[in-house]
């Protein structure tokens, strides 16, 4: 209802809300980092089912001479259409709404397979005791492993299995928890200090 010319107006500017990645989320959590499986593990699953698609699309091409054209086609795509188009859209879908989350309170692992059952692990960035990276020769060729960290929460060790450059998120839940226990230290000297004040 102000004219344009207030000069208020003209020194007010939108700002957008940020929109957090996760409903979990809590208000003034921050997302640090974020990942999922490497990318072997979804083209494991999926190229067999590409392999299928071929070989479908291969006999609805063969299949012309001896079937005709109009009957090989036809089963072709009833065979793409019921079998094999759902599954690999159920495998792609699966490996991309599973993920690994590191924000400035927690440490979250979600699985998800669908129709069958939905699962999320997390504990509390000060609980982390211990962080470590194992991994085999063909992880060090294609640079993925298993990040362990072992915590003191209820829910023990959570693992991010087969994740892409391990040793990077070890240094990034180290670094997190590194300024947790910094900040609770200074939370702890400013409490003792606001006592021995009174």
């Amino acid at each position: 209802l102000w004219p344009p010319d207030e000069p208020l107006v003209e020194r007010t500017a939108e700002v957008q809300e940020k929109k957090v990645p996760y409903d979990w989320m809590q208000e003034g959590e921050l997302l640090k980092w974020r990942g999922r499986s490497h990318i072997l593990w979804l083209l494991g699953p999926i190229l067999p089912v590409i392999l299928v698609f071929l070989l479908v699309m291969l006999f609805g091409i063969v299949g012309r001479d001896r079937l005709g054209q109009t009957g090989a086609g036809v089963t072709a795509v009833v065979l793409i259409g019921i079998f094999v188009v759902p599954v690999g859209i159920w495998i792609a879908y699966n490996y991309f709404d599973d993920y690994y989350a590191v924000t400035n309170r927690r440490v979250t692992r979600r699985d998800h397979q669908v129709l069958l059952y939905q699962a999320r692990v997390e504990a509390p960035v000060e609980m982390i005791q211990d962080v470590t990276v194992q991994t085999d020769f063909w992880g060090r060729v294609f640079d993925y492993g298993d990040v362990t960290i072992r915590t003191a929460a209820k829910v023990g060790a959570i693992s991010f299995r087969h994740v892409s450059n391990p040793d990077t998120v070890k240094e990034a839940i180290e670094e997190q928890r590194t300024e947790t226990l910094a900040a609770a230290r200074g939370r702890q000297k400013e409490e003792l200090r606001h006592g021995l004040m009174s």
